[in-house]
């Protein structure tokens, strides 16, 4: 065994607590991913080389260097993330006390609310498009006699033509 092992052990359990899930485990979902991006981004703020890093997740070094180059942006995107990436990096540089690290619930209960936050300010811009279309509806209602029309009776390749013609026409009717 290696000096640094027993560093990457205390990491793996921190997070796979803080994740609930086992770090070890093959797969590409996204929740596993994540847990092994924020377990490569600690070791690598720890000093810990890209390779030892592989290593310990039986992955390719370049794989953790992706993780590490992108990390902060993905961050960026998700701050409930980011959020766990604080909280495990300062259990395991020993800033905060394990029993003083909110519970599961208290994390769901905060990311609901985030949740909830969210589709109402989509709901809300939804509520303003719609609006927004309904007045263009009513805007276009008066011309839609002429719409259908022009549709009806403009062959096709000589639109050019008789956007053309129209603009003549309406030049002639505001002189």
């Amino acid at each position: 065994m290696r000096k640094i092992e027993p560093e990457m052990l205390q990491l793996k359990v921190i997070i796979n607590r803080k994740f609930g899930l086992d770090l070890s485990t093959n797969t590409r979902k996204r929740d596993y991913v994540n847990a092994r991006l924020v377990y490569a981004k600690i070791l690598r703020e720890r000093g810990f080389t890209h390779e030892s890093i592989a290593r310990s997740l039986n992955r390719d070094h370049a794989t953790i260097i992706y993780y590490v180059r992108c990390a902060s942006h993905i961050f960026m995107q998700d701050r409930f993330l980011e959020k766990k990436y604080l909280e495990c990096k300062a259990l395991f540089f020993g800033e905060i006390d394990p029993s003083e690290n909110p519970t599961s619930e208290e994390m769901l209960s905060e990311r609901l609310n985030t949740l909830n936050e969210q589709v109402d300010k989509l709901t809300a811009e939804n509520n303003l498009l719609s609006y927004e279309l309904d007045e263009r509806v009513k805007r276009t209602k008066r011309i839609n006699k002429i719409i259908n029309l022009i549709e009806e009776r403009t062959h096709y390749g000589k639109e050019e033509l008789v956007e053309k013609k129209i603009r003549e026409m309406f030049n002639g009717l505001t002189q």
